[in-house]
């Protein structure tokens, strides 16, 4: 069976033009399909329809957040995954190296191979891209207080500026494949599945979503006048090259602090104990 779910809201209500030319393609390629609608990824109940057979294929046509919502509500179950992109983001896509455009990258999906493709558990939730804590978390948490005020580019540059000015390193304990637990200090800790967040921003410059491990960047605590630069060097991916950032990979990481701040994909949480493990074997894709 093939499942399409479709966020109509994606993309502000890109997800809803793009339905039609989605079930054009799979018509013209007789492929039988059904039709589940979500419109808030976060509520899981908006996914009880979808089918759970080993033979399932869920369509996903929507941003990183809904397709995030659909791993989270079938995150034990074998099936094979096809994105078509149709977010503010699109994080995922650039790791995979689709096109952009929604229908050429499902046809890219359609005619590949197919792969294991690996997903991140967090508890609950399950992301493809990039789970962060630190200083970027922290403009992200900032710049809710400045949307009510200003807009755009405005809003983001009073975010930086009101976080430089309280920062503090992230102080934390963290455990590595089980091993024991050692004390970091750290700006900015990142742990990918795949490379991107923020539509573009290349956190784990490394990250490989096919060879089942997380991939981690831990950087160093930064002087407040420094911060400014750390963050054209983050967008780029830079920060690795430079030596600002320590990396290393993993099966499962541990994260524990004082309600520590953490985004997953954009989505603000907090928790004392963050447990994150990657999961092979589950998911397929076509590249």
């Amino acid at each position: 069976m093939f499942t399409v779910v479709y966020n109509p809201a994606s993309g502000s209500g890109r997800g809803e033009k793009l339905l039609p030319k989605v079930i054009e393609e799979l018509e013209r390629r007789k492929i039988d399909y059904s039709v589940v609608r979500t419109i808030r990824h976060a509520d899981k109940d908006y996914y009880k329809d979808v089918p759970c057979s080993c033979e399932d294929t869920v369509c996903v046509v929507g941003g990183d957040g809904t397709v995030n919502g659909v791993l989270s509500r079938l995150s034990q179950r074998h099936m094979r995954l096809i994105v078509v992109p149709c977010g503010t983001g699109n994080d995922f896509i650039k790791c995979v190296k689709l096109p952009k455009d929604p229908i050429e990258a499902l046809r890219r999906q359609l005619d590949g191979e197919i792969r294991p493709l690996d997903y991140a558990s967090l508890g609950g939730e399950c992301f493809l891209n990039v789970f962060g804590i630190g200083f970027d978390v922290e403009v992200l948490k900032k710049l809710d207080q400045f949307k009510g005020k200003y807009s755009g580019l405005k809003a983001y540059l009073c975010a930086l500026v009101s976080t430089i000015r309280e920062y503090r390193p992230t102080e934390c304990e963290i455990s590595v494949d089980g091993r024991s637990f050692e004390h970091k200090s750290v700006s900015i800790l990142s742990v990918g599945n795949g490379q991107f967040i923020g539509g573009g921003m290349k956190a784990v410059p490394s990250a490989n979503p096919f060879d089942g491990l997380l991939n981690v960047v831990e950087v160093k605590p930064i002087k407040r006048s420094h911060l400014l630069l750390l963050l054209p060097t983050f967008v780029l991916g830079l920060h690795v090259k430079l030596g600002l950032g320590k990396t290393y990979t993993c099966k499962r990481l541990v994260i524990k602090g004082s309600n520590l701040g953490f985004q997953i994909d954009g989505e603000i949480r907090s928790a004392d104990t963050i447990e994150i493990d990657v999961v092979q074997g589950e998911l397929s894709f076509g590249v």
